[in-house]
């Protein structure tokens, strides 16, 4: 008699026996105690440096919580495996992953590809988004079809990356740093680098009328603030849409002559991004 092997079964029970194993070593994690005479609590009566027993370290998963050795307490349990999942998601959410480039992506918090970029305007230099990888398959001639759409989506993922980065590196200078910029934060960059914060009232004030004309036409999604989406848009129309050459690469004249439109009256930049927005994101 032969025995028909089941892999869809054999999967399920797999992943469930493997967030039972995760629960079970959290919900370990979070009850442990520590040695007795480590607290910080004052001298206990034993001539221990903290507690009745000792407590706990301050960076603990549960705190400092003084507890009899072996002792275990429901809101400590509690308390701890909450902290271990927010730090299993802090984890989670700040581990580096590899996009299609080749270029190791930044954690959300992380704004060292937005200086970079930041940097070279300052400096006058032509930035490159793209690895070389990218450059190297994008030159090839008689791409194949799949080879087309990983230059274009490599493309993409980078455009996406620099917006992401370079605004959440705006906003750590100027704003509250949580990765998108309000209509205020966005004036006080503007004053900031373009006459300084002890500019006269009125140079102040001339910048503030900019700053509202060139936040309507780059809130491209209607969120009300500018968000690496947004940006995204940006880095991609500063590299396509003055030159028509698609190679990654934007020029600092380029990003100053955006600058000017921004303020200008025209509607023309709005009508030039809003295209590239729908293409990156699709809506």
């Amino acid at each position: 008699m032969s025995i028909k092997f089941d892999f869809g079964k054999f999967a399920q029970n797999m992943q469930t026996l493997g967030s039972d194993m995760l629960k079970n070593t959290v919900l370990l994690a979070s009850t442990r105690r520590m040695p007795p005479c480590g607290g910080f609590y004052g001298p206990s009566i034993w001539g221990c440096p903290g507690g009745l027993t000792g407590g706990f370290p301050m960076n603990s998963l549960y705190g400092p919580y003084p507890m009899l050795p072996g002792q275990t307490d429901p809101y400590l349990t509690q308390f701890g495996l909450d902290g271990a999942y927010r730090r299993a998601e802090k984890y989670y959410n700040e581990a580096p992953v590899y996009s299609p480039t080749g270029r190791m992506t930044q954690t959300p918090t992380d704004t060292t590809f937005g200086k970079e970029f930041s940097d070279s305007l300052k400096a006058q230099k032509e930035f490159s988004f793209v690895t070389d990888k990218w450059q190297e398959l994008n030159a090839k001639e008689d791409l194949t079809e799949d080879e087309e759409a990983a230059v274009a989506d490599a493309y993409r993922e980078s455009a996406k990356e620099l917006g992401k980065s370079y605004i959440s590196y705006l906003d750590k200078e100027h704003g509250n740093n949580n990765g998108e910029m309000t209509l205020d934060e966005y004036t006080t960059y503007l004053i900031d680098t373009l006459v300084g914060p002890d500019a006269s009232a009125e140079d102040k004030a001339n910048v503030t009328q900019a700053a509202q004309e060139a936040f309507k036409k780059l809130d491209l999604n209607g969120s009300n603030t500018l968000d690496a989406k947004d940006m995204a848009a940006v880095m991609v129309y500063l590299d396509t849409a003055i030159d028509n050459d698609v190679n990654g690469k934007i020029n600092p004249q380029d990003y100053g002559n955006l600058q000017q439109q921004l303020i200008s009256d025209s509607g023309q930049i709005v009508d030039a991004l809003k295209p590239i927005y729908k293409r990156l994101f699709g809506e």
